[in-house]
Parts: structure tokens; C-alpha cells; sequence
């Protein structure tokens, strides 16, 4: 992180930002990658039972999982921090 100079409230208003930024870039990201497994697990779903689609329908269960729990975690913080 770099030294900030001037007002607290202008170093506040800088972080706010960057926080804003963050939460768009990271927060976004996730939601994007929650979709597209989201989609990829229907489509699993939807063919016939092998051991690759059974493989990969816990591979996507388990990013899911994860996903999810971290979207929940950073997101619930990033509310209570930026009010």
C-alpha cells in the first residue's frame, strides 16, 4: 500500500475508493465464475451418467461450494465495512 499524504478525510475518500474498485473487480469476478459453473453443472446434469460427467459434476459441486462460501464471507465484510 502506498503512503498517503494530505487530509484523513481525503486518504478516507481514497480508500473508499479503492474499497468500491475492489469489491466491483474481485466480487464481480466471483459471481461471473459462480455463473458459468452454475451453467457447466446443468450442462453435466443433463448427459448420461459416466464416471467423467460423475467426476466432473463434483469438481463443479465442490468450486461451487467454495466459491459461494468465500462470496458470502468477503461479501457480507465488504458490507459491514463500507456501511
Amino acid at each position: 500500500m502506498e503512503a498517503r499524504e494530505g487530509t484523513v478525510s481525503g486518504a478516507l475518500r481514497e480508500v473508499a475508493a479503492e474499497l468500491q474498485d475492489w469489491s466491483r473487480n474481485f466480487l464481480g469476478d466471483l459471481e461471473e465464475r459462480i455463473k458459468k459453473a452454475k451453467f457447466e453443472l446443468e450442462k453435466c446434469r443433463k448427459h448420461g451418467i459416466s464416471r467423467d460427467s460423475v467426476t466432473m459434476e463434483e469438481i463443479l459441486n465442490t468450486a461451487l461450494k467454495n466459491w459461494r462460501i468465500n462470496m458470502n464471507y468477503t461479501g457480507s465484510n465488504v458490507l459491514q465495512h463500507t456501511g
